[in-house]
């Protein structure tokens, strides 16, 4: 027969190694979900910088027209 002392401390590493376990697949599964999130944020950055460039082509564009406009409105005057 095992003693009660033997059995109360494989009991007890049984619950230490399980909640070890637990908590070790809890921490992953955090971790994932976070690289998950930053590869979205990747690429919702990405997409703001496509929409950025194209505005900023946008605007050169108008910019440039509105220079030919003046210009040639001075040159009519």
């Amino acid at each position: 027969m095992v003693s009660r002392g033997a059995k109360v401390v494989l009991g007890g590493a049984l619950c230490f190694a399980s909640a070890i376990i637990i908590l070790v697949h809890k921490m992953q599964q955090a971790d994932r979900l976070r690289l998950r999130e930053g590869v979205l944020r990747d690429m919702e950055r990405q997409e703001r910088k496509r929409k950025n460039m194209e505005e900023l082509k946008q605007q050169i564009e108008l910019t440039r027209k509105l220079q030919e406009q003046r210009e040639n409105d001075v040159a009519s005057n």
